[in-house]
């Protein structure tokens, strides 16, 4: 096969290989010769190694070439076990993979420094790891590929200390499924997007470890598999959602949603459906940037609630660009002392006697009280002791930098003024306030979800 090639290169032909298994005993070379090699379909023609080798297919280069175009279609590569890898490319651009599938190699497909790729309708399965891509300088499509089935990494982009990262990498109408390993690995200074692809399904490990910059925009994403299958473990960079539809399986919910890291990564998810519960109590312990759901009826940052002090003198700070932070210096009473914040509630009463959900990011040194509170304003506008209050819920003390919880609680019919989040006003004791949501359950449960966190 090798002189067949040899000879479609230097005829300017492609090479047609017919249907059935080929057993290969060395590597197919590639190196230097602009060919195209075309199989009648990726169950038809087989190629399978026969032997143990480093690589089936070498298009591995030692010089770049800007215009070095190759194209492989229609074929199958099977490494039986026996292969390091089945495809290797380096220093290729231009060059085209259509209708091809790499399977049982320890890793699928390796390429590196090569750009503006296009790979249409390929898959990977059953390797150590699936795809690797390393240094792509720019603008390369992946479309309609599967990187399934796969121990360590399904799709792996860099890693740490490779040079300058791949960047402009487009993946768009994918799959990542069914597998032990990690879903996605991302490097630092990695630039990706990901359309309207299907990841995660199944997959036992982390499904995005995310530490360049990566945008996930449409289609479905999936976590939960096993308890260890978070949606993203964030070393570095920021990965968004977009407009995903983001599926639980067996295990997610938010409160695993987000493995711990300890870089100083960060994640911002937009207007995501979530298929998985929200109701409950879920807390979120890290650094939560900001929270949202529809149709809140109070201020949702904590720069504009106001200063609760019962018995006490408080200091008042910016924390952030939405946040306040409060601490209580000293108290001037004994007794029924409590310092915190508070916010109006609608005067039309619009949650009274219904379910609601309470979202809040915070910190406190102490716990909080949430609770609902009809109170009459005094002299200079000053609240006074609140008339009656219902309790929705105990916030406890947080000394991460921020905590996401959400409260389901059902509101008593009667005429309460103010939410109000306070805690006992011991000398020392504070907090931060970054974002609230007040909804009623079913706004809240079916919203789509907004959550941004730095970890």
């Amino acid at each position: 096969m090798q002189a067949a090639i040899d000879a479609a290169h230097a005829a300017r032909k492609m090479l047609l290989i017919p249907g059935g298994v080929a057993l290969l005993g060395k590597p197919l070379r590639l190196q230097g010769r602009s060919v195209r090699l075309l199989g009648v379909g990726m169950d038809r023609t087989i190629l399978r190694a026969e032997v143990a080798m480093d690589v089936m297919i070498d298009v591995r280069e030692t010089e770049d070439k800007i215009v070095s175009p190759f194209e492989i279609e229609g074929l199958c590569l099977d490494g039986a076990g026996r292969v390091g890898t089945a495809l290797a490319i380096r220093y290729r651009h231009h060059s085209v993979l259509r209708d091809m599938l790499c399977t049982s190699a320890g890793t699928g497909v390796r390429e590196t420094d090569c750009w503006l790729s296009r790979r249409y309708n390929c898959r990977v399965e059953r390797h150590r790891v699936g795809w690797l891509i390393e240094r792509n300088g720019h603008s390369s499509l992946w479309e309609g590929c599967s990187f399934v089935e796969c121990d360590e990494t399904h799709l792996a982009i860099d890693t740490p200390g490779q040079g300058e990262p791949s960047s402009a990498l487009t993946f768009r109408g994918c799959d990542v499924e069914f597998g032990r390993g990690t879903g996605i690995r991302i490097g630092k200074g990695v630039v990706a997007a990901f359309d309207n692809c299907y990841i995660g399904e199944n997959i036992d490990g982390i499904v995005f470890d995310n530490a360049g910059l990566a945008t996930v925009s449409g289609g479905v994403a999936f976590f939960g598999h096993t308890p260890a299958s978070a949606l993203v473990r964030p070393g570095d960079g920021t990965i968004r959602f977009q407009g995903v539809k983001v599926n639980g399986q067996n295990a997610g919910s938010l409160t695993n949603m987000v493995a711990p890291s300890n870089g100083p990564g960060k994640i911002d998810i937009r207007d995501i459906t979530p298929a998985f519960s929200i109701a409950g109590d879920p807390t979120i312990a890290g650094r939560p940037l900001m929270i949202g759901t529809a149709n809140s009826m109070v201020a949702a940052q904590g720069r504009n609630w106001n200063t609760v002090a019962r018995g006490c003198m408080v200091d008042r700070a910016a924390s952030g660009t939405a946040g306040v932070r409060l601490r209580c210096r000293t108290a001037t009473a004994t007794a029924n002392t409590q310092f915190g914040a508070s916010t109006p509630l609608p005067a039309d009463r619009t949650a009274s006697g219904r379910p609601v959900s309470a979202i809040v990011v915070y910190a406190a040194s102490a716990p909080l009280t949430l609770q609902a509170v009809g109170v009459q304003t005094g002299s200079e506008g000053r609240q006074n002791a609140p008339a009656f209050i219902q309790v929705l819920g105990i916030l406890p003390a947080s000394t991460s930098e921020r905590t996401y919880l959400k409260l389901d609680e059902r509101l008593a019919d009667r005429p309460f003024t103010h939410l109000e989040i306070v805690g006992p006003a011991t000398s020392g004791n504070w907090m931060t306030l970054e974002n609230v949501t007040l909804a009623l359950r079913a706004d809240a449960t079916n919203a789509t979800l907004n959550l941004a966190m730095a970890q």
